[in-house]
């Protein structure tokens, strides 16, 4: 079995959110990331996994590691139906924006209620490297 464990997704409706828009051909550069509309297509996806030979891709969101609470509640909402919807082609990865009180909730939610499969947390979130902040929540 071939798993692809660095495989990018993109929810339409978080892109028209952020003012993309999903069927554009060329790569538009954001501030993180290259975005080009076969981040939101997933059936496109499949046919090119499909052609070199991938079975399985864990999902993450080039533009969940740094974003809202609402914003992660959609992305985790949609890769949840992306694995309901291509049961054994994707494994979807939660996000939660980890510097707020809401996002171990939201991780709780992702994981227990959505059945999504890991968590996907980013080394610098708003320029803090999260395991330094000053909560007793990252400390010992």
């Amino acid at each position: 079995m071939i798993i692809d464990f660095e495989h990018h997704y993109i929810p339409a409706a978080l892109g028209r959110r952020l003012g993309m828009d999903p069927t554009r051909k060329e790569a538009v550069k954001t501030r993180d990331a290259t975005v080009h509309a076969q981040l939101f297509d997933l059936e496109a996806q499949l046919r090119d996994m499909d052609r070199v030979g991938i079975d399985v891709a864990v999902q993450s969101c080039i533009l969940g590691w740094d974003t809202t609470l609402e914003n992660c509640r959609l992305i985790n909402d949609s890769t949840a139906q992306a694995q309901k919807d291509y049961p054994g082609r994707f494994v979807g990865l939660a996000h939660a924006p980890i510097l707020e009180e809401d996002g171990l909730r939201e991780l709780e939610r992702a994981i227990g209620e959505l059945g999504l499969k890991g968590v996907t947390i980013s080394s610098q979130v708003n320029g803090y490297l999260p395991m330094q902040r000053s909560s007793s929540r990252f400390t010992n």
